[in-house]
């Protein structure tokens, strides 16, 4: 005989694109740059991707608008690591 199962699965997907914009808070930064976080999302922002912004006029706590330049994770990761530039 067959079993037969009627299921009603929900989930939540987190699957950040390039392009992609996302608010994160400020968490820390030194010179090399900023970190900050909109979880499950880990974003570094570097001198190298934003050289025209003045890191110093942002300080930890801030809420920063920041679009999505890269993406890295693997699968059962609890974070996403993200490359982004910020947005004025």
């Amino acid at each position: 005989g067959n079993i037969y199962y009627d299921l009603r699965l929900e989930v939540r997907v987190c699957h950040p694109l390039k392009g992609d914009i996302i608010y994160a808070k400020v968490i820390g930064k030194n010179k090399m740059g900023i970190l900050a976080t909109r979880l499950p999302i880990i974003i570094a922002l570097s001198q190298i991707h934003n050289p025209d912004l003045d890191m110093e006029s942002i300080a930890i706590g801030d809420e920063i608008k920041v679009s999505v330049l890269d993406k890295k994770f693997k699968l059962n990761d609890k974070e996403i690591h993200v490359i982004g530039k910020v947005m004025v």
